[in-house]
């Protein structure tokens, strides 16, 4: 008998997958970008209580106040400072300054020269002087005490369009005023002392520099006079 031939195994057809079919992504909405307002204009009452109207930021200005000089360099504003009075001597980055006269007289030739775009004043003997020279001008005086200071820094925060950087000079300031404090706290009665302004002028109670000693509790020697 011939032999039987064992069956050959038959292939099957290799399965067919069908492809998952890819989601197509849905695209984010697009968010248009938030416009930051504009703080200005910023509008100042000046101490003759009139209007001074800023539509931008000063970026040359003629600081004949040493207390300007101070709060715009401690804000990290200083560079915005082109000219200060003859006889600022701080801070020291400011001592480099060029010098345009004093509250006894304003040297107008050098002060249109340097072209600023506003001239700051705290005596009213020197707004008549820059007035008439086209340029804007901000008087407001020396305030008559010490908690008088954190305004003013705070208007020249929104001035030169850096209210953060003010608001970390005001916290400083009542930092260490109040630590002053703490440590006078025990004293009845400090030293008696002459202030000479320069000259033998002096400064009375009612002045920043007169509240300055009684707030140190120290006796200022003027303060029985007009």
């Amino acid at each position: 008998a011939s032999p039987t031939a064992a069956p050959q195994p038959t292939a099957k057809p290799a399965a067919t997958s069908t492809p998952e079919p890819t989601a197509t992504p849905t695209p984010a909405p697009t968010v248009p970008p938030t416009e930051t307002p504009s703080p200005f204009p910023v509008t100042v009452i000046d101490s003759n209580g009139e209007e001074v109207v800023f539509e931008e930021a000063p970026s040359k200005i003629v600081a004949l106040d040493s207390a300007v000089v101070e709060f715009l360099f401690a804000m990290g504003e200083g560079d915005r400072i082109v000219a200060t009075h003859d006889f600022l001597t701080y801070p020291p980055e400011a001592v480099d300054l060029p010098r345009v006269g004093s509250a006894f007289q304003v040297n107008a030739e050098r002060i249109l020269e340097l072209d600023p775009d506003l001239i700051t004043v705290f005596f009213a003997s020197a707004v008549d002087a820059v007035s008439g020279l086209g340029i804007p001008v901000l008087y407001i005086e020396t305030p008559q005490d010490v908690q008088g200071i954190p305004e003013q820094i705070q208007m020249w925060g929104a001035i030169v369009n850096n209210p953060e950087a003010a608001g970390r000079v005001i916290e400083k300031f009542d930092s260490r005023l109040a630590m002053i404090l703490e440590k006078l706290a025990d004293v009845e009665e400090g030293p008696r002392v002459f202030h000479d302004d320069s000259l033998f002028y002096t400064s009375g109670p009612d002045t920043f520099v007169g509240n300055a000693y009684t707030l140190l509790k120290a006796q200022n020697i003027a303060n029985d006079l007009p």
